[in-house]
């Protein structure tokens, strides 16, 4: 997917609010898997839904009281912007991993931020990052669910 708006991104850009979970990468060895968190996050978005509860607000609650745990503002197939409590230099290395609703197991890769901007009316730091390793198996899996995504209007899927 090439965008071809007014900026001439290389990748089309989306808004969708995955769950995502990050470390720097001094901090985790490729073999050790960060910590699994969708079981828990599973438990409480189902209760919410049971209370019908504001997710948006909620959402923000969440990733506030979990450590290196936030959500996407937008993603692409060459990065992600995501908002973290602690500013990161630009090229400093992260690992990630992406829960997006199509697999159950996350998308992982390697990345290097680019940017941070501190947040206006909140607390924490936009962070833009590139892609700069992942399995095959999960860039594929990334395009076939954005690519899904692009085809369905977000309000359908909250």
């Amino acid at each position: 997917m090439v965008y071809k708006g007014p900026k001439r991104r290389r990748f089309v850009r989306f808004g969708y609010p995955f769950f995502i979970q990050y470390k720097a990468a001094e901090k985790v060895s490729e073999e050790e898997p960060l910590t699994s968190i969708s079981s828990g996050i599973e438990k409480i978005l189902k209760r919410w839904d049971e209370k019908g509860y504001d997710k948006d607000r909620l959402y923000s609650s969440l990733v506030e009281k979990m450590e290196d745990i936030s959500f996407t503002k937008n993603i692409s197939e060459g990065g992600i912007c995501f908002v973290t409590k602690e500013r990161f230099k630009p090229d400093t290395q992260l690992r990630v991993q992406i829960y997006t609703p199509t697999r159950k197991e996350p998308i992982k890769a390697l990345v290097k931020v680019a940017w941070t901007n501190k947040r206006m009316l909140r607390s924490g730091y936009d962070t833009g990052v590139s892609f700069i390793e992942m399995a095959e198996s999960d860039k594929r899996d990334l395009s076939n669910c954005l690519r899904l995504f692009s085809q369905i209007k977000l309000e359908e899927l909250t």
